[in-house]
């Protein structure tokens, strides 16, 4: 089975989206990345702090200034470095998908809202990274993050990521195959699909 959309996947903080993710590329043989990283490897080339508020800031510069740039990079940045379709994770600001869009076409570009209970995702983002809730929210003031909870009524679907990885990436399979059925996708997963590059 292959992958036949690239997909961006957003979601707040703690909600898993980049472990659905990478490992939704790895099921379907598609290239992953994800915008945090490739900020990261910008701010590293700039000899710039890599702590999360710096990266905030870089971030909303970039998104601000030169979003084709960011875009481009988190693309070509992708692994591994040949194959089909690609898989990128942390979308924060509706701008920023329609320039992926616009860039990929005219292969089908479908976003993704990873939703996950509250009290989940406090005890993940204590565990794994050692913050509060108050910190969060602080956090998610920032214009790097305020936007996410609106990419959900704009996102082709959801999925929960409350239970399980294997729970979220099944209900990722049934619902991308349920928007090809009703004609809301040109391209979507299975042996008959399209090659990824070919014309509509």
């Amino acid at each position: 089975m292959i992958l036949k959309v690239n997909v961006l996947f957003c979601g707040l903080l703690g909600s898993g989206k980049t472990t659905v993710s990478k490992t939704i590329a790895h099921k379907f043989g598609a290239r992953w990345n994800s915008f945090g990283k490739t900020v990261a490897a910008i701010a590293l080339d700039r000899g710039l702090a890599t702590d999360r508020r710096q990266l905030q800031a870089l971030g909303e510069d970039l998104v601000r200034s030169n979003p084709k740039l960011l875009c481009e990079k988190a693309i070509l940045q992708a692994t591994p470095s040949t194959g089909g379709v690609v898989v990128v994770d942390g979308l924060r600001h509706k701008s920023m998908l329609a320039v992926i869009r616009a860039m990929l076409a005219p292969v089908p570009v479908i976003c993704v809202f990873v939703a996950v209970n509250e009290s989940v995702r406090a005890s993940r983002l204590r565990d794994r990274d050692h913050i509060t809730m108050e910190e969060v929210k602080e956090l998610e003031m920032h214009s790097t993050e305020n936007e996410v909870s609106s990419l959900k009524a704009i996102a082709d679907f959801s999925i929960d990521n409350s239970q399980s990885v294997d729970l979220a990436v099944s209900e990722f399979v049934s619902k991308l195959a349920e928007q090809q059925a009703i004609g809301r996708l040109s391209r979507g997963i299975g042996e008959g699909a399209p090659d990824a590059g070919a014309e509509p």
